[in-house]
């Protein structure tokens, strides 16, 4: 029955990827790189599927999506940061974790879905086949949102491990003992994040919250105060309808709704080229609304581009991940999934980062409101390396990557970087 669903899945969303798929091979060829699919296999058995604008003997850079989006995040027309990096020499590829991707492009829906998952077990399996493809190539490692969150996390030599989870009372010899209870934990290892920091030319983390650390209440209406505050996602994290819905769930499947809205209802006949006009203004209307804050800057991406990044790029969410950043924003810490440990403290991923040792790159949007500026730079003053830069730039989340000034405002000072490491 899973078999069945995944390919239903992969089926109805073929269009989204079929978008992009043909306006690629033209590029390459006019640029001198070509496009090849990869696959990486997960140690807990997930198959990852990879986009690779291949220059041969360029720098391997891995492109990691945020949450809710795929590879395609990096292959819009005319905000495709993955080609222009191919352009400028760079081995680029596009990574899609587990729950995401689309058609020929979907990473397996299997295994778990939290945020742990795609730390230990996505990121090295994506490693280990790009490296195996480069020669042994050291690459960078760029991530939007969620994958600068990953990137950063493998950077500070967190792995899972079988550790004490919890205490038994058992009887041995005649007498009662206490005994450690072995189970799978994340936990940081200063040695393996040397290690890793000898592997990679370093990390880009681009619109990626250390933690979630907004201000709990806004005592007066403050322009500045009003860009550090999600309203939309604190909602979700305190209400215990949102929290119990998730529960059951391993994904929630809105690329089926993006795709019924961007793909389905424009192909009607007769009635389908109104939808689309309607769609567009839509965007167009959301795009400079309070609503369109919360996830960038208001009039930042035209609605020509947020439509075919909703059709293209939006993707499943992975729910354990969704559960994990509604606990980072009650708790104001990113943990791990496991948090009910009598024995041992849930570890904090943000607290990691002072073992990195490889160089960073960190960029935010003083307009994001999902990745608060002013708890980067507290984050960013912790980091123990000291190849350290934090770029600041006017931008809100989404349009750091693919909003209409990200070519000018923020690319250039990314590759400036590259070429510098």
């Amino acid at each position: 029955m899973r078999a069945e669903r995944t390919l239903l899945r992969r089926a109805a969303r073929a269009a989204g990827a079929c978008l992009l798929l043909s306006g690629w091979a033209a590029t390459a060829h006019a640029q001198g790189w070509s496009v090849q699919f990869e696959q990486a296999q997960t140690a807990d058995g997930v198959t990852l599927r990879l986009v690779r604008l291949h220059n041969p003997g360029g720098t391997p850079v891995v492109l990691l999506h945020g949450i809710g989006a795929n590879a395609q995040e990096f292959l819009l027309p005319g905000r495709a940061l993955g080609e222009y990096l191919a352009g400028l020499g760079y081995d680029v590829w596009c990574a899609n974790f587990r729950y995401a991707g689309r058609g020929q492009l979907a990473s397996d829906d299997a295994g778990e879905s939290s945020f742990d998952a795609l730390v230990a077990f996505d990121l090295p399996a994506i490693l280990d086949r790009v490296r195996a493809a480069s020669g042994g190539a050291r690459p960078f490692l760029l991530g939007h949102s969620m994958g600068g969150m990953v990137a950063l996390a493998w950077a500070a030599g967190i792995e899972r491990a079988r550790v004490p989870v919890s205490l038994r009372l058992v009887l041995r010899g005649g007498r009662l003992r206490l005994e450690p209870v072995h189970g799978w934990r994340m936990r940081a290892e200063p040695a393996l994040a040397a290690r890793r920091a000898a592997e990679i030319r370093g990390v880009i983390a681009i619109g990626s919250p250390a933690r979630l650390r907004w201000p709990l209440v806004l005592p007066r209406l403050d322009p500045d105060l009003y860009w550090d505050v999600n309203v939309v996602l604190s909602s979700l994290a305190w209400s215990p309808a949102a929290n119990l819905a998730l529960l059951p769930l391993e994904r929630i499947p809105a690329s089926e709704v993006v795709h019924a809205l961007t793909v389905d209802l424009p192909q009607l006949p007769h009635v389908g080229p109104a939808v689309r006009a309607y769609l567009l203004w839509v965007a167009a209307t959301i795009g400079n609304s309070l609503l369109s804050a919360q996830f960038m800057l208001p009039g930042s991406i035209d609605p020509a581009t947020s439509y075919q990044a909703l059709a293209a790029a939006a993707d499943d969410l992975p729910a354990g991940a969704v559960r994990q950043y509604l606990d980072a924003i009650r708790t104001r810490d990113m943990r791990e999934a496991h948090v009910l440990d009598p024995v041992r403290a849930p570890l904090s991923y943000a607290d990691s980062h002072r073992f990195i040792a490889a160089p960073v790159l960190w960029v935010a949007g003083r307009f994001d409101k999902i990745a608060n500026d002013d708890a980067i730079e507290a984050e960013f003053s912790a980091l123990a390396t000291p190849d350290k830069t934090l770029l600041r730039v006017d931008h809100g989340h989404l349009d750091l990557v693919i909003g209409d000034r990200a070519p000018q405002d923020v690319w250039p000072a990314l590759v400036r970087w590259l070429a510098q490491h």
